[in-house]
């Protein structure tokens, strides 16, 4: 495995486009193109591939966390949120995502956020239990409904790095 994280762009953003997720996990095309346009908007987002040598393995958009769906209001500085993150079907289990969590925890926490968050699916039993692996805790719902989990980034960052 050859994990990097490359950052969207004008030609790599159709690769972003194609990566599909499966039911549960309902969120694929349309919402990999929503959060391609909000890191296009929002300075405080980042939209990335995530490869595997030069095989697009998943794709993830982060950064500030915001009360709304619209991300009008920010919530406090200190916040950072995964907003939409999946690995290919057949490439989860793998590694991709721990490692890519680790690295946005890593980046997030050299930009003085203290707390990661992330919602996901509500049957979206894989992902629970990927997260709570991780160490998110379950806070409760975001703004859409969706179970909300939390992340210290100081204490994620002294396990895992």
């Amino acid at each position: 495995m050859t994990f990097k994280l490359e950052v969207l762009n004008q030609k790599n953003a159709i690769e972003a486009v194609r990566i599909k997720a499966e039911p549960p996990e309902l969120y694929q095309l349309h919402y990999n193109t929503h959060w391609i346009g909000h890191s296009y908007v929002h300075d405080d987002l980042s939209a990335v591939l995530i490869r595997d040598g030069e095989e697009a393995v998943g794709f993830v958009c982060y950064g500030q966390s915001y009360h709304d769906a619209y991300l009008l209001e920010k919530m406090d500085d200190s916040i950072a949120e995964i907003h939409h993150f999946l690995i290919k079907p057949g490439r989860q289990g793998q590694g991709f995502g721990r490692q890519t969590v680790l690295a946005i925890a890593r980046e997030m926490h050299q930009k003085n956020y203290k707390i990661l968050r992330v919602a996901h699916h509500p049957e979206a039993d894989k992902a629970r239990a990927f997260y709570t692996n991780l160490g998110f805790k379950i806070i409760g719902k975001s703004y859409d409904d969706d179970p909300l989990l939390e992340l210290d980034l100081e204490a994620f960052l002294s396990r895992w790095s």
